[in-house]
């Protein structure tokens, strides 16, 4: 995954349990660091597949990672940065002499560069700060950072549901549009076992459509399989989900 288990993710355990296990598959789900991690580990051949921001892979295969995509999942990026109401950001230049917190392997740091050239803010003005992936959210929430790097299907969802006050920086909505989040393995698998690829891929997008047609009984599979996730309110879970059925919805579904 491309990150901590979250609500976002209850369509990929709908098809381990149902889809991949009815094509004859034993999948295994692994929790992720950052897609900028989760690539490395892909073209590395430590997992076959993975789920990771496509913008993030094409950034890798520049850099010569052996990647390729083989299903978006998003269709509007979650990547942005979230900040407490204290800091007063509300345009991308209100981020200079802020204190910015990013987990280093995430894709909303690896795009960070790219999101300050779009908006003309100076990347230079800003305090940047590394936290891992478990201490974002508790640090922005303890005051010890004005920002967080987010994406909204997972962390920036849970912020904004702790703390409404929060004002959320769409990377999406200032000019870098991008597909996100989305299946991918490498050329050497696609072409040594094209059936495979189909198959985990069939499985993938059946069980996103589970998820958007069904978010309470896909939410059940996870739970089910993460019993550790009844420690987290139920409906910040759903609206985990709910952001990231919102921003997989496309005109192709229509």
């Amino acid at each position: 995954l491309p990150w901590l288990f979250g609500g976002g993710q209850a369509f990929e355990f709908v098809a381990q349990k149902k889809y991949w296990r009815g094509r004859g598959l034993d999948v295994e789900i692994s929790r992720g660091r950052g897609s900028g991690a989760a690539v490395k580990d892909i073209s590395a051949g430590t997992f076959a597949f993975g789920e990771a921001s496509y913008s993030v892979m094409a950034n890798g295969i520049g850099q010569g990672l052996d990647l390729v995509g083989i299903g978006v999942k998003l269709a509007r990026s979650p990547m942005g940065i979230t900040c407490g109401k204290e800091a007063n950001v509300r345009t991308p230049r209100d981020l200079e002499g802020k204190k910015l917190l990013t987990a280093p392997g995430s894709g909303e740091a690896h795009l960070l560069p790219g999101f300050a050239a779009a908006t003309g803010f100076d990347l230079a003005k800003v305090t940047r700060l590394s936290a891992t992936p478990d201490k974002l959210i508790p640090t922005l929430l303890a005051k010890q950072a004005d920002c967080v790097g987010v994406y909204y299907v997972s962390n920036g969802a849970a912020i904004h549901f702790q703390d409404p006050t929060v004002n959320t920086l769409l990377y999406q909505d200032y000019g870098l549009v991008t597909l996100d989040l989305g299946l991918i393995t490498t050329p050497k698998l696609m072409k040594e076992d094209p059936k495979l690829c189909q198959d985990v891929t069939d499985g993938f997008f059946l069980g996103l459509r589970d998820q958007l047609l069904d978010p309470e009984g896909s939410l059940d599979v996870l739970i089910e399989a993460k019993p550790e996730l009844k420690t987290q309110p139920r409906k910040l879970l759903l609206t985990q989900v709910g952001a990231t059925n919102a921003l997989s919805w496309s005109n192709a579904f229509e």
